[in-house]
């Protein structure tokens, strides 16, 4: 049987390893042109996350303006939680109103979140970016998900030049 484009399998042939992921090595290098390293665990690492509703990514950034470009998540529940393991991020979102049907009107919501005492929430489907801001050290954070696969869409580059 297949759900969420993935094979079940029957529950009394299923091993622990479809279970288990050995989660990422601190110190990875930043080999991303913006500056960061995302390493996802999401049901296409971990079979066992199928229909569960949940997946984590850990994000690594350089220091002086690593960041995670503005994106979203188009799978409908796909709200972050996000914790700052170690150094400091500038995280905005930007909202609309559903009511203005012509869509100007728009606000950005940002803030600093510092090592281990802010917890962040991304509303569903909001348009986002993290950036590690200079002068710091390297950043990392954990992002919990609520979707088993939360995909990305990134925001398009507009400026041709840049």
């Amino acid at each position: 049987m297949f759900v969420n484009d993935k094979f079940c399998k029957d529950p009394q042939a299923c091993q622990s390893r479809r279970f288990l992921l050995f989660g990422p090595q601190h110190g990875q290098k930043h080999i991303q042109s913006s500056g960061s390293t995302v390493t996802p665990t999401t049901v296409a690492q971990i079979l066992g996350l199928n229909t569960l509703g949940i997946s984590l990514v850990r994000i690594a950034y350089a220091p002086n303006g690593g960041l995670t470009p503005p994106h979203t998540h188009p799978y409908p529940r796909a709200t972050e939680l996000l914790l700052v393991v170690e150094g400091t991020l500038s995280i905005g979102f930007v909202t609309s109103n559903p009511e203005n049907r012509l869509n100007t009107s728009h606000h950005l919501t940002s803030r600093i979140i510092r090592t281990k005492k802010y917890f962040y929430i991304s509303p569903q489907q909001f348009f986002h970016q993290l950036i590690s801001p200079p002068p710091r050290s390297c950043t990392t954070c954990a992002c919990n998900l609520a979707a088993c696969n939360p995909m990305k869409r990134l925001l398009p580059n507009l400026n041709p030049q840049g």
